[in-house]
């Protein structure tokens, strides 16, 4: 397997709960076991990113909205190295079941040119061209409401088990599947007004608040706040509400973690066992 590091281009800019680290730091914490399975994981910061559907001239398109989470700097790094570990099994198995060019989403399939990887015009005149040839047959195009938020907890954790060849997750290992089975969010804009970012602007000449962000983004502080000032003012520390969120359900991921993807391609076992490919698959099953 390939080695794992980050750059200076890999670091997360966006403001959160924790503070800035250099590549190196990231990369020490990321790949360190016992660090990781020590690891307190922040929650999750929340916004809704919506679209209106593409509608006929004169209609009104239907308005799609999805919520996306993103992780603590810290916490990013560490999904992203476990993405990384977890990755070179599963496209193992994938091209041992000579799937590796059908399983399209958030996986980077090269083009035959060699030029660089395909892209959904690809992959749509592909099919075209495959229906063209099979002359008759069915095609099935569906879409999976709440996909993400849905995914069985007791199935992540068999599957991720065997993608390492080990029957139980090891410390480290456990440590990333709670913090993205059992994790917890807090709501942008309501972190954002508690900590004095957001707010009311202005009153309209009927006399009507408009709220708004009271600082730029430009000038957003990096680490939104102290651990000790996130323990008063987001977890409820001094008698205010807290606004953390956390997942009971045995089930769903939330969407936009670095390892979020690899999860929700996961492939269903089947009862044959693959041979061991360069120690990748070791007792591993996959379908």
């Amino acid at each position: 397997m390939e080695t794992w590091s980050l750059s200076a281009r890999d670091l997360k800019k966006y403001p959160h709960f924790d503070s800035w680290m250099s590549a190196n730091e990231a990369t020490s914490l990321a790949t360190n076991a016992d660090r990781v399975a020590a690891h307190t994981f922040y929650p999750f910061i929340r916004y809704v990113q919506g679209w209106t559907r593409y509608a006929d001239k004169g209609d009104l398109g239907i308005r799609k909205d999805r919520p996306i989470r993103y992780a603590a700097r810290g916490d990013a790094y560490i999904f992203s190295y476990y993405r990384h570990l977890l990755s070179g099994p599963y496209e193992a198995a994938l091209r041992a079941y000579g799937l590796q060019n059908n399983i399209l989403a958030y996986r980077r399939i090269p083009e035959m040119s060699g030029s660089g990887g395909k892209c959904n015009i690809h992959f749509a005149r592909d099919a075209f061209l495959k229906i063209r040839a099979m002359e008759n047959c069915c095609v099935i195009a569906l879409d999976i409401s709440s996909f993400f938020e849905n995914l069985d907890h007791s199935k992540l954790y068999e599957l991720w088990s065997r993608m390492i060849g080990q029957k139980k997750l090891p410390p480290d290992h456990l440590r990333v599947f709670r913090a993205i089975t059992k994790y917890a969010v807090v709501d942008k804009q309501k972190v954002y007004e508690r900590l004095g970012h957001f707010g009311p602007k202005r009153k309209t000449k009927s006399g009507t608040v408009i709220s708004g962000y009271l600082t730029p983004f430009a000038k957003m502080p990096k680490q939104l706040c102290t651990g000790k000032l996130f323990r008063q003012k987001i977890a409820g520390g001094n008698g205010e509400k807290s606004l953390i969120e956390k997942n009971f359900k045995p089930y769903g991921i939330p969407q936009g973690s670095p390892v979020s993807d690899l999860l929700a391609n996961r492939i269903p076992p089947l009862k044959t066992t693959l041979p061991a490919r360069s120690g990748a698959l070791q007792n591993c099953a996959y379908g």
